[in-house]
């Protein structure tokens, strides 16, 4: 019975990651042949982007499980081009949402916005090319990668970009 459940589960989260992924592609497309100049849409754009990759990232995983050739480590490690910018991403978008209501930043959260950008550059390639913040891939009961000696860096980083972000918004 578990085991019935559990693949019920496992299609059903198959399901969504590809509808997310279909959704993401289809506003990033729309965002992109329709409103470039605009800051906000431009931001947005790269968060679609990050929730894209991650989630293609996901898809070709659980098409691989099977498949003991399907390089699933190569694809859980793909997952961080979404997942080292999401945090520098939610950052951008809170700061072009703050500049559309009138508060300018004069040139400081822009050079901050670079600075989280130049972070998810080095978490990505520290997460592809290295086991520092990832690593072994673990394909049971689900494909997941082991925790690295870094990962709570990468995790802190987040919490407090994404914390910023929230109170940026608000």
């Amino acid at each position: 019975m578990n085991d019935v459940i559990f693949a019920a589960l496992q299609y059903f989260n198959e399901a969504i990651t590809a509808t997310t992924v279909i959704i993401a592609t289809s506003l990033l497309f729309y965002n992109l042949s329709h409103s470039i100049n605009d800051r906000v849409v431009r931001a947005s754009s790269v968060v679609l982007g990050c929730v894209m990759a991650a989630y293609v990232g996901n898809v070709f995983t659980a098409l691989g499980l099977n498949n003991p050739n399907a390089h699933i480590e190569a694809w859980l490690r793909f997952q961080w081009i979404g997942i080292a910018f999401t945090p520098a991403a939610l950052f951008h978008l809170s700061d072009a949402l703050l500049e559309t209501t009138g508060v300018i930043s004069r040139g400081r959260r822009r050079r901050v916005v670079r600075l989280l950008y130049l972070y998810g550059v080095v978490f990505l390639l520290t997460a592809a090319g290295s086991d520092l913040i990832i690593h072994s891939a673990v394909t049971h009961p689900l494909p997941t990668m082991r925790p690295g000696p870094l990962l709570s860096l990468y995790l802190i980083y987040f919490v407090l970009t994404v914390g910023v972000s929230f109170n940026n918004v608000l």
